[in-house]
């Protein structure tokens, strides 16, 4: 079982607390990987904050960033800016987040 830094317990009284998309795929994960791997649980990485980053010597290193959202309750433009349809809200792309390192807005 892979360890979890900084622990399930300690997350689940976090400031920002995991979604329950973020909780699922740490289990997930955790059962997965073997004590050689390390999952960080929104650690500061180069400025920002991802969700996940997996760490381990023969395989590398993985980034993720969780989105468990309702796609129906968002509207995206040929633009590519994501909007909440229940308030027009701006979002960040999470493909912007991927490929430039925090997105637009």
């Amino acid at each position: 079982m892979a360890n979890i830094i900084p622990s399930i317990e300690k997350i689940k009284k976090s400031r920002q607390p995991p979604t329950n998309g973020e909780l699922y795929l740490l289990e997930a994960l955790s059962e997965r990987f073997d004590s050689k791997t390390d999952i960080y649980v929104q650690p500061c990485f180069n400025g920002d904050r991802p969700d996940i980053v997996l760490i381990n010597k023969d395989l590398g290193v993985i980034v993720v960033e969780v989105k468990d959202w309702d796609l129906l309750k968002y509207a995206v433009t040929i633009d590519n800016d994501w909007v909440l349809k229940s308030n027009r809200q701006k979002l960040k792309s999470p493909f912007a987040q991927v490929f430039n390192g925090g997105g637009k807005n």
